[in-house]
């Protein structure tokens, strides 16, 4: 938004501004008679800053100014003091204005005297402005010469008039140019932009705004029509009649000129309360709208099934909360399906507990289906399990109910119930059916048949309830089992886990966490092995079968790739097992076909008699072609000959997974797979590794998206990543790594970026990435990549140029006041917690090191003098170095589990670091952790018995306690001395 524009709406501007329809000129313009104005509204329009400012400008004038304030005065004392006001009035001179606050609805007596009192002023010479409540109008017929300003001309025009385009709009739809409401925003300066803030005090504001408008000076039937309204938010009139039994026209028109929060229309035939689209206006009013529930249970009742029958169960809930009446719970009960839709379980959880006593079998239905919904960690027992099915199904409420019910039983396995779909008409109905007809055909592997099924009847985005999350979460499968390219699981994920989380639904965070353990496996993240562990585990307390199958599989995979093959081979024997006793056929298959792996990665290749006869379907075609790698046992004759080239779809992430990471089999599995197979598969591998993916040897290293700048000062406009893969961005906006991909553009900034000074010669440049060119066509390949990576930072910051070009030196250079490495921040760390001084700086600088070390230096495909990979070595070491001096540094410091940190940080980088492994030993020992000290050092023996047959150095058993003798330090050992 404008700033300016919203600075307009300061309280004092908006309210001294003469109000549209009677201009305060009336007192203090040209002609010099008295004027009498009355401000007739509801309250919270801001009648008493009108007056203070008409006063106040009277004042400057040099006015004569009398106020008096009504505000809790009763009719009778408020005529008597009108009286003597008059009296005194009429003794002063001509120039007095006069301001009367809240003048009460008083009778017909009372009425007449103030009418006197205050026509005796205005006949002395004396302008008033005064205000007054809609329902004290009655004075204003005994005074006929008074000018009347309504709610309308109350309003801030400036808010009032603003069009869709105007930067004053939003504040309109939050206000309707109320001025209470007005004072309740703010704006917020963020970085020079602008932002409109929602803050409490707006809340507050409506809480009090919607307080007075159901003032119980008003009539009950006044009462009734705006508590209908408030409840209701927005309807027609025939709504009001069903809701009050009635509508009264004259009641409409009067709330259409007084009071703008209620919105009644033109024609008096619709109403749009403010807030109306959100329940923010039911929950931050909800003690004034309470009070009024309580007074006509039955407006409140009312309205509750009317939202109901709108299928706005989010607002009937806080209405039924409101409503002081018992038998709100039973209209809970009779529409249980959609409450729980809408994430009201807290409700339909405590109508079913206080409607216990009934006997009929929906209540008792729903209450299975609630204790089966709630319940994650303690599965309800089969006997009432199955019950929670023997529901009457004879209208859709009962199909509703059963379909919740069978929705949380496909989690647990072992029971299958399908609802029909015949006579189905509610739209929730039929969110429950397509979630399970699409659940049946990805448990038997129709995954392209799914995804065309929930593609055609996709939800809106804005729309959210419990089958929208469950519908969510089959898309998102569907099409990451599918290897669509634009498949984003996170949202979905983020968005499921929070519905379930928020509604009280822990029976169906299954789902989620099906997707998660999915999305984890196809990522080729092995971080995602310790989340597989433990969905298994909390899926094994909580019953979900399909969640504990696909965990077990997912750890297979992962104990596979890290060489784990015996654990593999439980793993997958295992899922088969849970699988096939719930009758989980295909994933069984999956699983079997994953045991396959395991056996022959170990060394067995006689399993002719564990391959099952494939099927006739995508997953039997990969099955077969698996037994044809494993029986085949590497021979010349291809098993693609025997293999259809049509492309399995619906199993082609069974190739995704099986194809990378798995050592001698992938090798022979990508050996042997048709070509129409692997040109798919090579498209979907590169769609689905953008710039987020790199490769660092053979395995696949996910690199953060944006790793933290340096420790010192702020980032570079322009940063390169190099540590655990490649990035480049741009004032932190990533460039598209395809786009550095071209004219090997991406090589080169890795060269470079390397360099001393970030420069290197041109000759030098076409050696290491274009050696076959001579340096004629080469110098020109360099001028093309350079324009290449120009190209790509300008799209994001066109006056960036992150080259210094020098045709007289006939070098490239990097322009580094513009341009940070992360390789050379890396480099200052570790030394300086190698070499620096003190133990304190020295464990810092090891853990930034740490930090900073995302994986090994990513070395392009073109690394022709081998420079990259020598560098790559060359800070390998760096990092172990640190590690080992921040670990000793560390427990000399007494931070024992930063130095067991930091030393495992050493050994994984290089197992046969002897004085890490000291460092570690002497570490966990310190930290009372014997057994794991001496696993690790009968672990090093026999790898060092395996590589030179020498004992451990005298240093190391004394560190393990085979020697009494002092240790020194680990910069007295020296690095890697035996």
């Amino acid at each position: 938004m404008d700033r300016a524009a919203i600075e307009e709406l300061s309280v004092e501007e908006a309210e001294d501004a003469p109000p549209q329809g009677a201009p305060l000129t009336v007192f203090l313009g040209e002609e010099a008679r008295p004027r009498m104005l009355a401000l007739c509204s509801e309250p919270g329009m801001g009648r008493r800053d009108v007056i203070s400012a008409t006063l106040s400008r009277a004042s400057d004038e040099g006015a004569r100014v009398l106020r008096r304030d009504f505000r809790g005065v009763g009719p009778e004392a408020t005529a008597a003091q009108l009286v003597r006001m008059a009296r005194n009035v009429s003794r002063m001179d001509n120039g007095v204005v006069v301001g009367l606050d809240e003048l009460p609805a008083a009778d017909e007596a009372c009425v007449r005297r103030e009418a006197r009192a205050l026509h005796r002023m205005w006949e002395s010479g004396a302008s008033i402005v005064f205000s007054l409540s809609p329902e004290a109008r009655q004075l204003l017929e005994a005074l006929p010469e008074c000018v009347v300003v309504g709610a309308y001309d109350l309003l801030v025009r400036a808010i009032v008039a603003a069009s869709r385009s105007d930067p004053l709009y939003e504040v309109r739809t939050l206000t309707r140019g109320i001025p209470s409401l007005v004072r309740g925003l703010r704006v917020v300066d963020t970085s020079g932009a602008t932002e409109l803030v929602v803050p409490s005090s707006y809340y507050d504001a409506l809480s009090r705004l919607v307080s007075l408008s159901l003032r119980v000076t008003l009539t009950e039937g006044d009462l009734r029509a705006r508590l209908a309204m408030l409840l209701l938010g927005q309807g027609r009139v025939r709504d009001l009649e069903q809701v009050l039994g009635g509508a009264d026209d004259e009641l409409l028109a009067s709330l259409r000129g007084d009071a703008p929060l209620f919105g009644v229309s033109e024609r008096l035939d619709s109403f749009v309360c403010l807030r109306s689209d959100t329940t923010t206006l039911l929950t931050s009013c909800f003690p004034a709208l309470s009070s009024s529930c309580a007074l006509f249970p039955d407006v409140g009742l009312a309205c509750a099934e009317l939202l109901v029958k709108r299928d706005a169960y989010a607002r009937a809930a806080i209405v039924i909360g409101m409503v002081p009446d018992q038998s709100a719970l039973d209209l809970v009960i009779a529409s249980g399906s959609g409450f729980i839709e809408a994430g009201e379980m807290a409700l339909v959880s405590e109508a079913v507990e206080k409607r216990a006593s009934l006997d009929d079998g929906r209540s008792q239905a729903l209450a299975r289906v609630v204790a089966n919904l709630g319940n994650k960690t303690e599965p309800l027992p089969l006997a009432q399990r199955e019950a929670a099915f023997r529901v009457s199904i004879e209208d859709e409420e009962g199909r509703a109910i059963a379909l919740f019910a069978a929705a949380r039983q496909a989690l647990r396995g072992g029971l299958t119930t399908c609802v029909s779909s015949k006579g189905m008409q509610d739209a929730l109905g039929q969110r429950l059916l397509l979630h399970q007809e699409a659940c049946g055909l990805m448990a038997r592997g129709h995954l392209s048949a799914a995804l065309d099924l929930l593609a055609a009847r996709q939800c809106p985005k804005s729309q959210r309830g419990t089958s929208v999350a469950l519908l969510s979460c089959d898309l998102a499968m569907t099409r990451l089992l599918l290897l669509d390219s634009s498949a984003s699981t996170e949202e979905v994920l983020a968005q499921t886990r929070e519905t379930f989380r928020t509604s009280g639904l822990p029976g169906l965070e299954g789902y989620p966490d099906c997707l998660e353990v999915m999305a984890s496996l196809l990522s080729a993240d092995d971080e995602g092995a310790a989340e597989a562990d433990a969905l298994a585990v909390r899926a094994e307390r909580g019953g979900d079968t399909p969640v504990r199958v696909l965990a077990l599989v997912a750890g297979c995979v992962f104990d596979v790739r890290r060489g784990a093959y015996s654990r593999a081979h439980v793993r997958a024997a295992l899922a088969q097992v849970i699988a096939r006793s719930a009758h989980l056929d295909y994933l069984g298959r999956v699983a079997s076909l994953f045991g396959l792996v395991a056996p022959f990665s170990l060394g067995e290749r006689d399993d002719s008699e564990r391959i099952e006869e494939p099927k006739d379907d995508d997953l039997g075609v990969v099955c077969a072609l698996v037994g044809e790698v494993i029986t085949s046992r590497g021979d010349s004759a291809l098993a693609c000959d025997r293999i259809a080239p049509d492309v399995p779809r619906d199993a082609l992430w069974l190739l995704f997974v099986l194809t990378e990471g798995m050592g001698e089999f992938s090798e022979l599995l990508r050996e042997q797979i048709p070509p129409s197979w692997a040109r798919t598969l090579l498209r979907a591998r590169g769609a689905r590794r953008g710039p987020s993916y790199a490769k660092a040897g053979s395995s696949p290293v996910l690199v953060p998206a944006h790793p933290a700048p340096g420790a010192e000062g702020r980032a570079a406009p322009l940063e390169i990543h190099l540590l655990g893969g490649f990035e480049m961005r741009v004032r932190g906006s990533q460039v598209p790594e395809w786009k550095l991909d071209r004219r090997n553009a991406k090589s080169m900034i890795a060269f470079l970026a390397l360099q001393r000074g970030g420069t290197a010669r041109r000759h030098r440049i076409v050696e290491q990435v274009w050696p076959e060119s001579d340096y004629t066509s080469g110098f020109n390949k360099v001028y093309q990549a350079t324009s290449t990576v120009r190209a790509a930072v300008s799209e994001l910051d066109e006056d960036l140029d992150p080259f210094v070009m020098s045709r007289s030196s006939k070098s490239v250079t990097l322009n580094m006041s513009l341009v940070s490495c992360d390789v050379d921040e890396f480099r200052a760390c570790a030394r300086e917690a190698s070499d620096g001084e003190g133990d304190a700086r020295a464990v810092a600088m090891a853990r930034r090191a740490e930090k900073l070390y995302e994986g090994d230096l990513y070395v392009p495909l073109m690394d022709a003098t081998g420079a990259l990979a020598a560098a790559r070595r060359e800070l390998r070491t760096l990092y172990i170095d640190a590690m080992v001096a921040g670990a000793d540094a560390a427990l000399r410091l007494g931070q024992k589990r930063t130095s067991v940190r930091l030393a495992t940080d050493a050994i994984l980088a290089d197992d046969m670091r002897e004085d890490a492994l000291i460092v570690l030993v002497q570490a966990l020992r310190a930290s009372g952790r014997n057994a794991e000290a001496d696993q690790h050092y009968r672990s090093y023996t026999h790898r060092l018995a395996q590589a030179s047959s020498r004992p451990p150095s005298r240093m190391l058993r004394q560190a393990v306690g085979e020697e009494g003798l002092t240790l020194p330090s680990a910069q007295a050992r020296g690095r890697g001395m035996l």
